[in-house]
């Protein structure tokens, strides 16, 4: 972090020793490296180069495409870099087609110029704190009307039975006075396959909650 009046020194060579785990932090690294150097003896239309040195195996190829840099490979230690290499031709100097027509901005007067500050008139002072606050809390009256539940009926019941014969769907109802009906025989092996649908089900929650992939389900 750069604090105010800190002398920042000028950057021409960056040396990347990590892999970059952030997109955004990669760009601000390099990109410190892109301000021109700016000291005595140096104009400011010379050409200059910031060279940034990498590796292959940190994978930053989505770097160099966003700032569509040069790339040079098996670059040894005593090779120097020219300033001017692949420059594309300096851009034609502008001028003005009629001169006649530019128009002078007159200077501003300082003792006319806004200083941020604004009169909003009379602010009435804030009310006085109650004292007898429980009395006027007390004295508050709510809306009394509630809402009751009378009376519950249920249609049926669903349930499942492990017996001799394995699963078995049973339909109650309340208002019936004879035994349960059976209305659905299920095998074993469909019980066991809803049970493990479910389970994966909940493994895939779990897993992607965590911050892992889906595909670790099964290992849950």
């Amino acid at each position: 972090m750069l604090r105010e009046g800190w002398d920042v020194p000028e950057v021409g060579v960056i040396l990347l020793l990590r892999k970059f785990g952030s997109k955004v932090y990669g760009q601000q690294v390099v990109g410190r490296g892109l301000r021109r150097v700016r000291v005595k003896g140096v104009e400011s239309t010379e050409p200059q180069i910031c060279a940034v040195v990498d590796h292959p195996k940190l994978e930053h190829q989505w770097l160099w495409d966003i700032f569509n840099a040069k790339k040079r490979v098996n670059v040894k230690i005593d090779q120097e870099f020219n300033e001017t290499e692949d420059l594309p031709p300096p851009l034609p100097k502008q001028e003005l087609k009629k001169p006649e027509l530019v128009v002078d901005i007159p200077p501003v007067d300082p003792s006319v110029l806004d200083d941020g500050k604004f009169d909003v008139g009379d602010v009435p002072p804030p009310p006085k704190p109650l004292e007898n606050w429980k009395q006027v809390m007390e004295a508050i009256e709510y809306d009394p009307t509630v809402v009751e539940i009378t009376k519950v009926g249920i249609a049926g019941v669903v349930g499942q039975e492990l017996g001799g014969h394995g699963w078995k769907t049973v339909h109650s109802a309340p208002d019936t006075s004879g035994p349960s009906t059976v209305v659905e025989q299920v095998t074993d092996e469909t019980a066991r396959d809803a049970v493990k649908e479910r389970l994966l089900e909940m493994a895939e929650t779990l897993t992607v909650e965590a911050g892992y992939a889906a595909t670790f389900k099964d290992r849950v």
